[in-house]
């Protein structure tokens, strides 16, 4: 976890795979799936694409998901 400049914590995470059609938004998507121990069918990237910084909705109940992600980031 970081600070960003404008207060907010992000997730910092590298992959691999490269930046072309879609193949690094996935392999995000499969590590974080993985590491969180959800089904990659309940995550989607809801912002950024195309951009660095991305957004990740994960579908569950949201004190299971603050749970796992304290658990395996922090």
């Amino acid at each position: 976890m970081e600070k960003a400049g404008d207060g907010k914590e992000r997730l910092k995470i590298s992959v691999t795979a490269i930046p072309e059609k879609g193949k690094a938004n996935k392999a995000l998507l499969k590590f974080l799936a993985k590491e969180l121990g959800f089904p990659q069918k309940d995550m989607e990237l809801a912002a950024g694409q195309t951009d660095r910084n991305k957004t990740v909705l994960i579908t569950g109940e949201a004190e299971a998901v603050l749970s796992k992600l304290e658990k395996s980031f922090a």
